[in-house]
């Protein structure tokens, strides 16, 4: 057992928490769990490029640019030259094709 002690002394309140060894385990495996979560989000962007979206739908480039045109697809954001669809958009479209 752990113990924690706190004073705050304009209030002279005290509080005092015991936590065991296995809880604050599972609170520190918690934590590393969500850390490596957003490191994983960091690092899988949150976009697909044309190419990723033309070979995930099984459409051709001009398939891609013309879906866009008509709104079958949402528009991508461009980076410079580099066209990004957002992933969550495109899995949506996905799903609607696939029922």
């Amino acid at each position: 057992m752990h113990s924690l002690l706190y004073s705050d002394s304009q209030n002279l309140s005290q509080v005092q928490l015991v936590v065991n060894a296995e809880d604050l385990r599972k609170c520190f495996d918690a934590q590393e769990r969500w850390i490596r979560s957003v490191i994983s989000d960091a690092t899988n962007p949150e976009y697909y490029t044309r190419s990723e979206v033309s070979k995930l739908l099984h459409i051709t480039l001009p398939t891609v640019d013309r879906w866009v045109e008509t709104g079958k697809l949402p528009k991508p954001s461009k980076n410079g030259r580099r066209v990004l669809f957002n992933k969550a958009s495109v899995q949506y479209v996905l799903n609607q094709n696939k029922k």
